[in-house]
């Protein structure tokens, strides 16, 4: 919601003018009384934001796909750059500016006008990460697993998986009644239609909103798209509702935002990026977390995508927000082209608030399958020796085969946390070699029912229910 010309200029009654301009940037004069992400109307109807203060004029972040003539009349609005915000704007995809794409449709008859910049809460308003996040995806839930208010970086080479599995993670979330908000950065309009129809397909549109502008649109359109996901996903804390945010990729988000402050003539540092850059991303993810709302803990879980060039996690950027984030999933391109989908590494991934949030049961699990793989590591140079090999290592490389084939999920099967544990359970016993794990859990939706439907797959029904029976009295797995 930005207030128009006619309306700024009788309000405020100060008006600039344009003297220079390009694509997404203009500088103005006579705006003295300006101030830091201030928005501004054009004369022609355009909008801005002050992205910067000089001695005689001020930079405009301009909204418009075209750029503003010089002359053009400038007007302040005496306000911080807002959007409108409300429950209408579940199911549908929103602009930069939380315009409706392809009409004007009001988000909500309830609106509310929050600004797209905020400050982070401060560490009282902070609760603990208690709470499990369930991503439907059994090498991330069981190994590397995420809580409720994380902020877990996806990272890894182009093609490697990362936006199947958050979306595999929005779909889980959303049906277990999670606001998702999608930030798409850049994206072809022909991927945010095919994001909306699987949104659609699996039936969980109603609980996702989608922030998108696609790779036509300016540098400074851009570059406001995670920072109105992120205000999308603070109104619902508000509400006292939960809320995941993806940001779909932060990496496009940063070359735009060079591209912007370049052409702004900002002095650029290391790989020509502004000097600025990491502070923009810092107090954009800061405002994600585990929040105290009405003495209630209600959370904001982000996780931001970034593509890395030739699997290379020491680039500028990538540093930057690994700094910034409670851990980071790394999606290996070697592994990918292994057939290992989705092709996280887990021995270059991190998360550091997860594991708190995981049972005793869990725990364990996920302890001894870091065990078992790590030792498969070492003894893959004895596979050649065939039937010298003890009954011992013999039984560790089954369990390493049986874990990596368990992982493996090709499809959209979101795996229950219960029946991921249960699987393990069976692979443990002997009596099941971890293939067509998504053909299996996608027949135990409930894990009250788990047997329906199960003896198509595993050998023995029977032997799966006792199984089943054991791991629930004992709560370990020997």
């Amino acid at each position: 919601m930005i207030h128009s010309f006619k309306y700024a200029k009788e309000k405020i009654g100060q008006v600039g003018e344009v003297i220079k301009t390009s694509r997404s940037l203009a500088q103005v004069t006579d705006l003295s009384g300006a101030v830091l992400g201030e928005g501004v109307s054009f004369e022609n109807g355009e909008h801005g934001m002050v992205s910067r203060l000089d001695k005689d004029s001020a930079e405009v972040m301009v909204f418009s796909q075209l750029p503003v003539p010089i002359g053009e009349k400038v007007a302040r609005t005496g306000e911080m750059l807002k959007i409108s915000v409300g429950e209408g704007m579940l199911g549908d995809t929103f602009d930069a500016l939380g315009h409706i794409s392809g009409g004007e449709k009001d988000p909500s008859t309830h609106t509310a006008n929050m600004p797209l910049e905020s400050t982070a809460p401060g560490i009282d308003q902070r609760a603990e990460i208690t709470q499990f996040l369930s991503t439907g995806t059994t090498v991330v839930d069981l190994v590397m697993p995420l809580g409720q208010g994380q902020r877990e970086l996806v990272l890894g080479d182009q093609k490697t998986g990362k936006t199947h599995f958050v979306l595999q993670t929005v779909i889980a979330q959303a049906k277990l009644g999670v606001v998702c908000v999608l930030g798409l950065i850049g994206k072809e309009k022909s991927e945010i239609k095919r994001i909306e129809q699987l949104l659609e397909s699996t039936g969980v549109r109603d609980k996702c909103i989608i922030i998108a502008e696609p790779a036509r649109s300016t540098a400074s359109r851009l570059t406001m798209v995670p920072f109105t996901a992120m205000t999308v996903a603070e109104y619902w804390k508000g509400q006292g509702q939960d809320s995941l945010v993806i940001l779909d990729d932060l990496s496009h988000h940063a070359v735009r935002y060079r591209e912007m402050k370049l052409l702004g003539d900002a002095f650029p540092g290391r790989d020509s990026y502004p000097n600025d850059i990491f502070y923009l991303h810092a107090r954009l993810l800061e405002r994600a977390g585990n929040f105290m709302v009405k003495d209630k803990p209600v959370s904001i879980t982000c996780l931001p995508v970034l593509s890395t060039v030739d699997g290379d996690i020491s680039g500028y950027i990538e540093t930057n927000i690994m700094s910034m984030t409670d851990g980071h999933l790394f999606f290996d391109q070697n592994l990918f082209f292994d057939g290992v989908r989705p092709a996280v590494n887990v021995f270059l991934s991190v998360t550091r608030v997860g594991r708190q949030t995981q049972t005793k049961l869990a725990k364990q699990v996920s302890q001894t399958i870091l065990t078992i793989m790590t030792e498969y590591g070492e003894l893959k140079r004895f596979l050649r020796f065939g039937a010298e090999l003890t009954d011992k290592v013999k039984e560790s490389i089954r369990l390493a085969h049986g874990v990596r084939e368990m992982f493996k999920q090709t499809g959209k099967v979101s795996i229950l946390p219960d029946v991921q544990i249960y699987l393990v359970g069976y692979l443990w016993s002997g009596k099941w070699d971890g293939m067509q794990a998504e053909e299996l859990a996608s027949k135990i939706q409930d894990s009250k029912e788990l047997l329906k439907q199960v003896s198509n797959v595993v050998k023995d029904s029977k032997d799966f229910s006792s199984l089943v029976t054991t791991i629930k009295k004992q709560k370990k797995i020997s």
